[in-house]
């Protein structure tokens, strides 16, 4: 398999260096070499991985030899991460949130259980005061993945009035990337999906 080849290829660190100094353009093996923690005899071995992979190609101008990148060489590599970015979109996409469940006690689990059985926690409860509020730790990154490490809660309160209860969702972020947290949640995937599902779970009673 052509992309297996060059996944290996690209598997030294020095070879994805020399990989990134052409991006430029073609360049002689001198001018690759500059500046690099390696010889240039063993920049040109290098180089001969890479142009057995079919990532680079190379031509003679005089008594140099000029590389490149080939095109050609890099498009089943790229197909192969295309087809691996389709495949991981659709399992996320099939991994639909199914509903968000809250252990009622203070230490309890709050998490997210998606259509095909798999569970992702979301944080812990922090404060349970029925019937007037909780308070949630929240560990979910602006990626919409697990961060133990994340400063981040959220609180519920429930205030009785004449047509119903008002419910109200504040969201405490301290973290680093807070505005970056902050769209995510209000997100279509965010707490508009959560409150809609909490609306119809009341509803049916």
């Amino acid at each position: 398999m052509a992309y297996a080849n060059a996944l290996a290829a690209l598997a030294d660190p020095t070879r994805r260096t020399v990989l990134e100094r052409l991006r430029s353009g073609a360049k002689p093996v001198g001018e690759i070499a500059m500046h690099l923690p390696v010889s240039r005899p063993a920049v040109s071995q290098h180089l001969k991985v890479l142009k057995e992979a079919g990532l680079v190609r190379d031509r003679r101008r005089g008594t140099q030899h000029i590389y490149e990148i080939d095109p050609e060489g890099l498009g089943p590599l790229r197909a192969w991460l295309d087809q691996l970015w389709d495949t991981s979109l659709a399992a996320v996409k099939a991994a639909e949130m199914k509903e968000a469940i809250v252990e009622p006690r203070a230490g309890g689990r709050w998490y997210e259980k998606s259509v095909d059985g798999s569970e992702c926690d979301w944080g812990k409860v922090l404060v349970w005061e029925p019937p007037s509020r909780i308070v949630l730790s929240w560990k979910i990154n602006s990626k919409f993945q697990y961060e133990g490490a994340l400063d981040s809660e959220v609180e519920v309160r429930f205030t009785p009035e004449a047509s119903g209860t008002r419910v109200d969702l504040e969201h405490r972020i301290t973290a680093a990337d807070a505005e970056e947290i902050r769209a995510s949640v209000d997100s279509p995937r965010g707490w508009g999906l959560v409150l809609e599902q909490y609306a119809q779970a009341v509803a049916g009673g």
